[in-house]
């Protein structure tokens, strides 16, 4: 499992040194603390993810709905000591926030290809501090002394024991005690005659 720690600061001003960098994570926080949008800059660098014109229209849908932009968090994805991850890395961290947060502003929720726990430190408005994920996966049982004969998985289910004949008889005194067996053999006789 992939444990990676996200520390969040918020962005102070349009000449923070941050806005420069890549490889990080970045979220959009309204007045009332919520987070409304989950991003990572990966390729780019944050200003140009924050530049984007998506984000410019994000932020309109907030304020014609009554909200109030809040702030905008950076987050250092540090994997093994290192500030430098791999795409894969920030990827599987920012599904993952998404996932388990459920921002409104993220339609398209991504998915997480490998195990992962993601730990949020610093300044971080999630529900949560620690997210994790665990694929599902087959467990492939051995199979020991096993002829070539036994692997293979019969086609049809295997047929039903039969009734003994005692269950048969009780069976037949049951419905000869309530009258049944009589008309079921008036009804046998009846459809012979057709």
């Amino acid at each position: 499992m992939k444990h990676v720690d996200v520390t969040w600061i918020g962005i102070q001003s349009q000449f923070d040194d941050c806005l420069g960098w890549n490889k990080v994570l970045y979220a959009y926080v309204d007045s009332t603390g919520r987070i409304y949008y989950i991003g990572k800059a990966d390729d780019q660098t944050l200003r140009q993810r924050l530049m984007d014109p998506d984000k410019a229209r994000m932020v309109g849908i907030l304020t014609r709905n009554g909200g109030q932009p809040g702030g905008i968090l950076y987050g250092l994805v540090k994997i093994g000591g290192s500030y430098s991850p791999p795409s894969s890395v920030i990827s599987n961290a920012e599904a993952l926030l998404i996932r388990d947060e459920s921002p409104w502003g993220n339609v398209i929720k991504p998915t997480i290809s490998e195990d992962t726990r993601v730990v949020c430190l610093g300044s971080w408005m999630g529900r949560k501090s620690t997210y994790e994920y665990v694929m599902l996966r087959r467990i492939a049982r051995p199979v020991l002394n096993a002829s070539p004969r036994a692997l293979i998985r019969p086609l049809a289910e295997p047929a039903k024991p039969r009734p003994s004949f005692r269950s048969d008889m009780m069976g037949l005194a049951a419905m000869q005690s309530n009258g049944a067996l009589s008309n079921v053999m008036r009804i046998m006789a009846e459809s012979k005659k057709r």
